[in-house]
Formats: C-alpha cells, sequence, structure tokens
C-alpha cells in the first residue's frame, strides 16, 4: 500500500489518523492496543478504517499478507484497536467489538514473523483509494525490538563529533521540526534529514523527524508528517526538505512556525512521463508547489543551480515587492517636494523588488561521510581488470542506455573491463527497456555489465575500492552525491557535464559536453593508461572534495537558521 500511487485529493481536505504509541511489543504479551484520534477532515468524508497486516520483511500480498480488519467510521469519536495473537493468527477488534469485515490468509498467519507490520488506512467508501496510510511495528522478536532501540538511540543521541557548532546560543524555547516527504538511509534527501537531526542534536538544539513514508524501525525519532499539526508552536521552526510532491504541504505553510524551504531538485516530468505517467504527474505537482515559496522565511538549495530554479520560479510567479503607485501632487504646489522625496523612495523599493529571493547553497550533506570507520565487505563482483562503475538510482533522467552505450565502445578498447551499475530501481516501465536493450542491441557484452542493488555500506566501500573509474552520464541533477563518494575513494570521475555535476566537480574530474561516445570512450581509455594526466586529475579532484568539505560543514545552514530566528522575514 503505497501513499505515492493513492489518488491525490485536494491538500486541504487530507484526513489523518493519530496513533498513541510508536510501536507494539508483543514480546512479552500477545496483544496490544492502540488508541486512534482522527483529524477533523475525516469527518468531511465518507471513509472506512482498515487494519491491515503484513510480513515486515516481505509486505506484499499475497505471500507476506497477514490479513486484513475493516470499521466504517460512523462515530465520530476516538477508538481503540486491539491486535491480539493467537496461535492460529492474528485477530483485530475495534473497542472490543468484531470487525465489520475481514480476511484473513490461510497461507500465511505471520505469528513466526519477527516482526508484523501494522497498516492504519483510511479508504473512501466508494473508490477505496489510499487516503492515508501510516505503518507501525509489532514486534514478536526481542531481539529484533532491542536492534530498533538500539538504532534509534545511535540517532537520537550522536556520539561523534559534527564539523560544526553554532556561533550564537540556541533559545531554549524553539524546537526544530524536521519534515521530508521520505526519510530512508542510503537515499539522498534521507541521509541528508538525518545528518542535519544529528548536527541539530549533538549541538543539544531540540529537534524531531518528520516524515509521511519512513522507515518504522526508526518511529519515535522520526513521526509520522500528521503528527506535527499538534506539536508546533510559534516560537519552533520548520525546516521542509522538498524534492517531490508533498501532500501535506499546504497545511504545513499554515503552521504558526518560522520556516525555511531547503530544495533539493525535482526531476522534470518530460523524463519520467513514457515510463511512469503517475509519478511524473507527483513531479508536476511538486514543481507546482513552488508557489508556496513566499511563505518561507528563508530558502536554502543543494546547488546554486537548485537555486536558480527556486529563483526562476519566484520571479514567474511575481513574488517580489508590489510597486507602490501614484503620486500625490504634481511638480508644482505645497507638495512637490515630498512627491519628489516619495518618488526616490518608490524607484529603490521597485529596483530591490525586480532582484530575485535570496538563496543560500549548501550542499545535500553534513560533512564528509567517515569511510574510515566503516568495514569492507564481501561482494561479488566481476572479474576484469578495468570497471567502471556507475552509482545511483536506476531511473530514466540517469540515462543508464548511455552508459551502454558507452561501454560497448569502450569494451572494444579494453576487452578486459566491465560496467557495474550499484543503485535502486524504481520505474518498472524504464528496467523493461533496458532489459530489452541488454537483450538485444547490447547481447554481445551483457554479460560484462552487472547489476547490484540493496548493498550494505561496507559493500559499496569495497566496490569503490575495487572501481577504477566512476562513471555517469545523468542528464539532471541536483547535487551529486556519488561524485563526491567517488572522490573520496581516489576514482577518478567521468562525467556528463550537466549543470549541477558541474558545479560538484567544480572544474575537476573530466565532463563532456556532447555524448559522443567513441570520442568519450577514447578519453577515458588514454586517461587511465596515462598515469601522468590521471594524477592531475585526481589531484584536482581532491582539491574539489576539500572545498565542498568545507562548504558543507553546516556553518551555512547555522547561518541561515540565525537569520531566520533572531530577524526578519528574507523572502
Amino acid at each position: 500500500m503505497d501513499q505515492m500511487t493513492a489518488a491525490r485529493p485536494a491538500q486541504d481536505s487530507l484526513p489523518y489518523v493519530l496513533v498513541d504509541r510508536q510501536r507494539l511489543d508483543l514480546t512479552t504479551r500477545d496483544s496490544g492496543e492502540l488508541k486512534l484520534s482522527f483529524g477533523s477532515s475525516v469527518w468531511d468524508s465518507e471513509l472506512f478504517l482498515v487494519i491491515d497486516l503484513y510480513s515486515a520483511a516481505n509486505p506484499v500480498h499475497p505471500a507476506g499478507h497477514v490479513g486484513w480488519w475493516k470499521w466504517p467510521l460512523e462515530v465520530k469519536a476516538d477508538l481503540s484497536v486491539e491486535v491480539v495473537r493467537g496461535p492460529a493468527g492474528f485477530e483485530v477488534t475495534f473497542d472490543g467489538v468484531a470487525p465489520a469485515e475481514f480476511w484473513k490468509n490461510p497461507d500465511f498467519s505471520g505469528v513466526d514473523e519477527p516482526v508484523i507490520a501494522v497498516h492504519v488506512v483510511l479508504r473512501p467508501v466508494i473508490s477505496e483509494a489510499v487516503r492515508f496510510d501510516d505503518i507501525l511495528y509489532a514486534y514478536n522478536s526481542a531481539e529484533a525490538l532491542a536492534d530498533s532501540l538500539a538504532r534509534r538511540q545511535a540517532l537520537d543521541n550522536p556520539q561523534r563529533a559534527v564539523p560544526s557548532v553554532p556561533w550564537f546560543v540556541w533559545p531554549r524555547e524553539a524546537t526544530v521540526h524536521l519534515v521530508s516527504t521520505n526519510v530512508f538511509e542510503r537515499d539522498a534527501v534521507g541521509n541528508f534529514a538525518l545528518s542535519l537531526h544529528q548536527l541539530l542534536r549533538a549541538n543539544r538544539v531540540p529537534c524531531q523527524l518528520y516524515a509521511g513514508n519512513f522507515d518504522p524501525t526508526l518511529r519515535e525519532t522520526i513521526r509520522h508528517t500528521c503528527e506535527l499539526f499538534e506539536a508546533a508552536e510559534e516560537d519552533d521552526l520548520l525546516i521542509v526538505n522538498f524534492s517531490i510532491y508533498e501532500p501535506w504541504l499546504s497545511r504545513l505553510v499554515e503552521l504558526p512556525s518560522k520556516k525555511i524551504l531547503y530544495f533539493h531538485n525535482i526531476t522534470p516530468p518530460r523524463f519520467l512521463q513514457v515510463y511512469d505517467a503517475e509519478y511524473a504527474a507527483h513531479c508536476a505537482d511538486g514543481i507546482s508547489q513552488l508557489k508556496y515559496l513566499d511563505r518561507f522565511d528563508a530558502l536554502v538549495a543543494n546547488s546554486t543551480s537548485s537555486a536558480r530554479v527556486l529563483q526562476e520560479s519566484a520571479t514567474r510567479q511575481g513574488l517580489k515587492k508590489p510597486a507602490l503607485g501614484h503620486r500625490f501632487g504634481g511638480d508644482d504646489g505645497p507638495f512637490a517636494e515630498a512627491s519628489r522625496l516619495l518618488e526616490k523612495v518608490v524607484e529603490e523599493y521597485e529596483s530591490q523588488a525586480e532582484r530575485p529571493p535570496e538563496v543560500t547553497a549548501s550542499p545535500p550533506m553534513i560533512g564528509a561521510k567517515d569511510w574510515n570507520s566503516i568495514t569492507a565487505e564481501p561482494i561479488e563482483l566481476p572479474h576484469a581488470r578495468t570497471l567502471l562503475l556507475y552509482v545511483g538510482r536506476i531511473a530514466p533522467h540517469k540515462r543508464v542506455e548511455d552508459l551502454f552505450a558507452l561501454f560497448e565502445r569502450y569494451r572494444a578498447l579494453d576487452p578486459d573491463s566491465a560496467l557495474l551499475v550499484v543503485g535502486g530501481a524504481r520505474f518498472d516501465g524504464y528496467v523493461g527497456f533496458l532489459r530489452y536493450l541488454l537483450n538485444n542491441e547490447y547481447a554481445d557484452i551483457k554479460d560484462h555489465i552487472v547489476f547490484h542493488d540493496g548493498v550494505s555500506d561496507g559493500q559499496l566501500k569495497t566496490i569503490y575500492e575495487r572501481g577504477s573509474a566512476f562513471v555517469t552520464m545523468s542528464e539532471h541533477e541536483g547535487f551529486c552525491v556519488p561524485v563526491v563518494e567517488a572522490m573520496a575513494f581516489d576514482k577518478p570521475v567521468f562525467a556528463y557535464a550537466d549543470d549541477a555535476v558541474l558545479e560538484t566537480l567544480g572544474r575537476s574530474g573530466r565532463v563532456f559536453y556532447s555524448k559522443d561516445f567513441g570520442a568519450i570512450a577514447a578519453d577515458i581509455h588514454a586517461t587511465l593508461a596515462t598515469p601522468w594526466i590521471k594524477d592531475l586529475l585526481l589531484a584536482d579532484q581532491r582539491q574539489r572534495l576539500r572545498e565542498i568539505c568545507e562548504q558543507s560543514s553546516g556553518r551555512a545552514l547555522w547561518a541561515v537558521l540565525e537569520k531566520v530566528v533572531y530577524s526578519a522575514r528574507t523572502v
């Protein structure tokens, strides 16, 4: 059940459910109770409640689906839900009453699963499309529960040093609420949200993470976005990580707290339309939400190229000071001098109004990742002398098909070579297209192209250490964290000259302004084969990496926080 694929209702009417606890502990007892309270918008629509149970390790229907229990929301009141585990499986009751309808999987009871995912779902009576979905875990295993607690404690109470401290005292009455549409580890936006949370917590700044979609293992450290509406106070600070359509944004901008928008950029829908029209629509909807820019006290972007997107959007929408208008009196008369003085004020005011809003650029990372603290882990890799490496999402705008075309020409120059593509795939249509290319146009080299998904940090370290060069043909980035990782492992970077990639590399590495794959392959081969050229290229990358580490220390973010917390609006 994916809230991202649900129909998108008007934001103002989004219903939600508040759950009184963050997990169910079934390690010492066979039942757990949830008390549910409902947002007022629930009562504006005809909805029903579903409690849906899945295996947390395999949350798919039917193999990992335990069952569902349905309750009509006919009484406008809070509700208690009890989840009971018995020898034959699970049962769910509502205020001690059996459900109106239910279904239990005859082939999968879930009682032996270490962790059960409990979905709290709202669906319309007529369409049954998902309008709200929150997930918490029911723990059958004490070991799994202890692991969850340890992960949360590590995030909530960071022990390692962070790269910067503020030069001002944080007001003790102000809590920072960090909001993202999604927060998952090993995702660029999620990693940044978690790192910013760690920076603030390490500096004793009260901070809470919120998301609509996140790893339920980390519940409490991360809370569902709907909980924020009950928590935010006027003296607080809201930081919204914005990278895709945010269904709660129209309500977030109405909160009394001061607000900062951190913009990770949004993939242009044209790249995605052919492969996933609905996701492309989400991107288009996200771009349309830039109309809320004037509701934020400060704007931050992950790069200057992303900052330009915000500035251009604000200019198109006319987010600037209005013209002051008319004179009073003519060139002569008792008010002539006052009129001339007023004209000077108006001219100065309107000249400022033509300027785009100020946007601070700060990389989407807090300090360099400490790869030395990560132990390399084994992973099966191609047995080739030269290993060209791509790390990133398998998505249409990343142009993985161009990597195939490039590698075909490179392998003609270096037969003892392989291409390794590391990253998760979300777009089934695009994956099908890549599979078709490998089985047809690139059938002769497909055995030398290897894909890996879901790798651990230790395995990723092994991959970077083993790689000969990092290559990307991506045509849209907000920043490009994998390029920074490749530089950290001292691997030469070869990249298509997307604006954000150019900025990340900062005149280091090697970039290509046209996709002449024969020429690019020849250049990569010559560079890797010529030690002095490779050494100079790597020396420039090391210098650029030092600059990025300085820029990502967090000092720029502290400056924005200081300006918002202690001074007036900047937009």
